[in-house]
């Protein structure tokens, strides 16, 4: 009896020990004082740096904000429902809409309207008001939340790239009954639900705050250093900061894939100017497969760009909050930008967004005549 309470001793002095010596290390808390679980009494002046204060900083980042919620949400949300409706009152007139290409890309349209409808409305109270009018558990459920439908959007377009390569391959290769059971609409829907899944593992280790070796990956919540509820970067005495690895790490695979995807698949497509081999892709989208390749090129390129310059200035260890915020100003755009794309570069889209406008302004007009009536 004794020992085992000796044991025990022992094991919760050097619980306490680790514990002691991780928050000595690593101090990266949430500022709960920035949130509304203090006294009103209570100063939040500290609660965002003085160099994003100004009127002139804050108001452009929150009109730039609100734009993209309005364009980015709108303009998604359109290319939903617009799909959604194509495939149920024009199946006939578009056979082979439903297949792993659109899907995945109607599945990238949530993402986006996602990430613009939760996401980026919890910084316009922040940058106004200075500090977050919300509770500190809503502040870190929404950095959580926000950051997760990154990753899944992240992986979304991973998932594409692949789709298209393995495609390709597999017809290449005369196995078009593999390609249809492995690019079937049901195994594509649960590819989208495994999507989310490994976007919440990737992110684990920030959501349960879990130290892997001598590394903590700290947490989500108020990061007062750069005035926003977001991951607080936790740096280690080497320099080397964990939530920006995995950021680093949710970026850079899905960009591997895009660019080995797009050089497997230009570089054949370039060296066998085949008809046969021009149709490959064409059965698994509804548009022709020069315009389906531009549009997943526009893609890689927007996502690419609009994402690089965040994780330079993750990774940066010398960087002004102001340069964070320019960086995260631009980024967010990406999630407005593809229903754009869509519109611009495929034709079969467009036809989409007409017969659906057209069928709603036709169901607006029968309203007076059936009142008139």
């Amino acid at each position: 009896m004794e020992k085992r309470i000796f044991t025990i001793i022992i094991l919760c002095l050097i619980f306490t020990t680790l514990n002691g010596d991780s928050k000595k290390t690593f101090k990266c808390e949430s500022t709960r004082n920035c949130t509304s679980d203090v006294e009103h009494e209570q100063s939040r002046t500290h609660c965002q740096p003085d160099s994003i204060k100004k009127n002139s900083i804050k108001i452009p980042a929150i009109i730039n904000i609100v734009l993209i919620i309005i364009i980015g949400g709108l303009g998604n949300l359109l290319t939903i429902i617009s799909i959604i409706y194509a495939r149920l009152r024009y199946t006939a007139r578009f056979p082979t809409l439903w297949n792993s290409t659109t899907i995945l890309m109607l599945h990238l349209s949530l993402c986006d309207f996602l990430y613009c409808t939760l996401g980026l409305p919890v910084f316009i109270p922040v940058y106004f008001h200075g500090f977050l009018p919300h509770s500190e558990i809503f502040c870190r459920h929404s950095s959580m939340v926000r950051n997760l439908i990154a990753y899944a959007d992240f992986l979304t377009m991973a998932a594409i790239a692949v789709t298209r390569s393995l495609g390709y391959i597999l017809n290449h290769y005369n196995l078009e009954h593999l390609s249809k059971i492995i690019f079937s609409p049901k195994v594509t829907s649960c590819a989208c639900i495994v999507i989310w899944f490994l976007a919440f593992l990737i992110l684990s280790p920030i959501t349960f705050s879990l130290t892997i070796g001598k590394y903590y990956f700290g947490k989500f919540g108020y990061d007062v250093k750069h005035g926003k509820c977001e991951v607080i970067q936790c740096e280690t005495s080497e320099g080397f900061h964990p939530g920006a690895f995995i950021f680093g790490i949710a970026f850079f695979i899905p960009f591997l894939f895009l660019l080995v995807s797009h050089i497997v698949i230009i570089t054949v497509l370039e060296l066998e100017k085949r008809r046969t081999e021009r149709r490959i892709l064409a059965a698994q989208s509804q548009v022709p497969t020069g315009q389906i390749q531009v549009t997943l090129l526009g893609l890689s390129l927007a996502y690419f760009l609009f994402a690089l310059p965040v994780l330079l200035v993750e990774n940066t260890k010398e960087h002004t909050v102001l340069n964070s915020l320019s960086a995260y100003s631009w980024y967010w755009w990406m999630y407005a930008i593809n229903f754009i794309l869509y519109l611009i570069t495929l034709k079969d889209f467009r036809t989409i967004y007409c017969l659906f406008f057209n069928d709603v302004f036709e169901l607006m007009n029968q309203f007076p005549r059936t009142n008139g009536g």
